[in-house]
């Protein structure tokens, strides 16, 4: 797929079993699936465009070309997209990052009272604007920058992702 018109697939969402939810918005739903296929773990976000005006469906598919577009360490990656119920809802293959968010752990060690250790603070945001500054060089803005946004990965680093209100500069 190139920046202007991402290529959709039609594999059909039988080619992934759905291991259980892994968030969601206004009208998306994230979940953790593994493909048949290669056995590996993704996350899917399930967007209902078939109740979505006519901006909205420009902002989704915006999402979508600016993630094939994309690939950096620090920005979750684009995999596939694909439709899916006669059309109405648009599946998007991404990169899963199996810790959660930053605003969860934030919020667990809040609640434990606890703090997090400096220097994965100073990690997360090193890799946070490294992940900014390659957005910025490709003239996109992301315009939605917070904790829920950055996903953690296993190998203790940091993904930037939920591009969904980006512009091109």
């Amino acid at each position: 797929a190139n920046a202007t018109h991402p290529t959709f697939f039609k594999m059909p969402m039988h080619d992934f079993d759905v291991v259980g939810p892994a968030g969601g918005g206004a009208f998306s739903s994230v979940f953790k699936v593994r493909r048949k296929g290669d056995q590996k773990m993704y996350a899917l976000k399930r967007v209902n465009i078939g109740k979505m005006s006519k901006k909205e469906v420009e902002d989704t598919l915006n999402e979508v070309r600016f993630l094939a577009s994309l690939r950096h360490p620090n920005i979750v990656g684009y995999f596939e997209s694909f439709l899916d119920k006669q059309g109405k809802d648009l599946c998007i293959i991404m990169e899963f990052c199996g810790c959660g968010d930053l605003a969860a752990k934030v919020e667990r060690y809040r609640k434990r009272r606890q703090y997090i250790d400096e220097n994965v603070i100073w990690a997360y945001l090193v890799q946070t604007l490294s992940a900014l500054h390659h957005l910025h060089k490709k003239g996109v803005m992301h315009r939605d920058v917070k904790p829920a946004n950055c996903f953690l990965t296993r190998d203790g680093s940091i993904k930037l992702g939920d591009m969904n209100v980006s512009k091109r500069l």
